[in-house]
């Protein structure tokens, strides 16, 4: 049930909304801007993604700590209380064993440190002030080693850090201020060009120009650990590798940015000029937004009706799943981690594993064109329905397993189910010619032209096996069909036929 997930992740939104609201508050003494920006984070669709998918509450939780963080450190800078700057430890220690993004934090403090603090006066100072939050960053990383190498714990979004992507480092956060959250991004979106063009002529409208640089360094710096991970992909293959929820922390700057800009037309022109073009904006904004939230939150239903179908037909084949199950699925609705997280919470049963090599394992299922066999005898029950294209993925497992009289039988019985089928005797005689039956292979061969008697690609196959086999003639006159036929096999056909006379 995904609505205690949405509910949980929605009060994190607001939450953080809100601490946002309060950090700029303390930290600018400007009320009207930190109510901007808190309005405009809470409502932009472009990392609703990270609200949407209950995995994903963990950018949510990293930015509530980090936001809490930032807060107890400039009260600590304002106020002197030591308090202050232990419990900021704290929760920076929660924020990073939340998700990896919050690392940028020490570094955004370098930014506001710089910015508004003159920072470089005194850089001893900074240094040991920043040095304990870069201690739990590494602290982090050490504990997460450890329990990766010495306990064998599989931290999966670990392992998938550090894939350096220079281009998508430097541009991948910037689109925070226009991309759509299904992460799609194409080089005609005259949005990227706007943008592009925007960000410089925001530097001649804007006065107050470190709060912009603040705002810019926010999206860059935290976007920085995001862009680390393999699966932030503009054009995602799932809905959950969008680059939508890796832009959470980053859409902070981009709040930042606009209300900047917005108050800047204030002080450059007139009260009336801001109001009229604060309306226009936050008109716009909400309503193209809302309509993105919409979209992509049926694209998440969508996506979740289809698990949803999977699991409640693998229920019925399937009512219950031992200990040490593991699991392969062919042609997955999802991708193969999430299939396993899935299974896991369905059953209820922590110790179901995607198959790895079925040989070293009592329970390995193979999930198949929506049905599911672990022996031989359920396998040939599925006889009629494996398909052509299936028959690879059925044969590998049974190699895995060491089913090798098995196979013979599995595929006699598919054979036999599929008389009529000339494009499936024809995909049985491939599996018999790698296994190096060549009697099979060619009865196989010779009954799917049976079926349809003047298909080139098994007249030339054929001709193929008969070289294997020795059988000159038969192959010959294999590849005169084929020659005949005058289609694009015809020119290698005609060179076997001339190699095979011996000219």
């Amino acid at each position: 049930s995904p609505i205690g997930y949405n509910i949980f992740n929605l009060i994190i939104h607001f939450i953080n909304s809100l601490m946002l609201y309060f950090l700029l508050n303390i930290l600018f003494k400007n009320s009207l801007l930190s109510f901007f920006a808190g309005i405009i984070f809470v409502a932009s669709a472009v990392a609703s993604d990270a609200v949407f998918w209950k995995t994903a509450n963990c950018n949510l939780l990293s930015l509530m700590f980090c936001l809490i963080t930032f807060y107890l450190y400039i009260r600590w800078r304002q106020e002197d209380k030591k308090s202050h700057f232990l419990w900021s430890l704290l929760t920076y220690t929660f924020a990073m064993f939340s998700k990896e993004d919050s690392a940028s934090l020490p570094i955004l403090i370098f930014l506001i440190e710089i910015l508004f603090w003159g920072g470089w006066k005194d850089k001893l100072s900074l240094f040991k002030r920043l040095i304990p939050y870069f201690v739990i960053v590494l602290f982090y990383l050490f504990t997460s080693l450890i329990l990766v190498n010495v306990f064998d714990i599989y931290l999966e979004t670990f392992l998938r850090f550090f894939k350096l992507r220079p281009l998508y480092s430097l541009f991948g956060g910037y689109t925070v201020f226009f991309l759509h959250p299904d992460g799609l991004l194409s080089v005609k979106n005259p949005s990227t060009y706007i943008t592009i063009v925007l960000i410089p002529l925001s530097f001649l409208l804007v006065k107050e120009r470190k709060l912009l640089w603040f705002g810019y360094g926010w999206i860059a710096i935290s976007f920085l650990p995001s862009s680390l991970t393999s699966l932030g992909q503009f054009e995602p293959v799932y809905l959950f590798n969008s680059i939508s929820r890796y832009l959470y922390m980053a859409s902070v700057g981009s709040a930042i940015v606009f209300s900047v800009t917005l108050l800047s037309i204030k002080e450059r022109f007139s009260r009336k000029a801001f109001l009229i073009t604060s309306t226009l904006f936050f008109t716009a904004f909400i309503l193209i937004n809302y309509e993105r939230v919409n979209e992509r939150g049926k694209q998440w239903q969508e996506a979740g009706t289809v698990m949803k179908r999977f699991l409640s037909n693998f229920e019925k084949l399937q009512p219950s799943l031992p200990e040490n199950s593991y699991v392969y699925v062919y042609n997955s609705p999802i991708g193969r981690a999430y299939i396993q997280q899935a299974l896991r919470a369905f059953y209820g049963n922590p110790k179901i594993y995607w198959i790895d090599n079925p040989s070293k394992v009592t329970h390995a299922y193979l999930y198949i064109n929506g049905g599911l066999f672990n022996d031989h005898r359920s396998a040939m029950k599925m006889a009629k329905s494996i398909g052509i294209d299936d028959i690879g993925t059925v044969m590998i497992f049974y190699e895995l397993k060491g089913w090798n009289n098995e196979k013979l039988e599995l595929l006699n019985a598919i054979s036999i189910s599929a008389f009529n089928d000339a494009k499936m005797h024809y995909r049985l005689a491939q599996i018999y010619q790698d296994m190096k039956m060549l009697d099979d292979a060619e009865t196989e061969y010779s009954t799917a032209l049976i079926i349809t008697p003047y298909d080139v690609e098994t007249h030339y196959t054929l001709g193929l096996l008969y070289i294997a086999k020795k059988q000159k003639d038969k192959a010959i006159e294999e590849f005169k069909f084929v020659a005949k036929d005058q289609g694009s096999l015809a020119p290698m056909a005609e060179k076997f036929i001339n190699y095979l006379r011996g000219k």
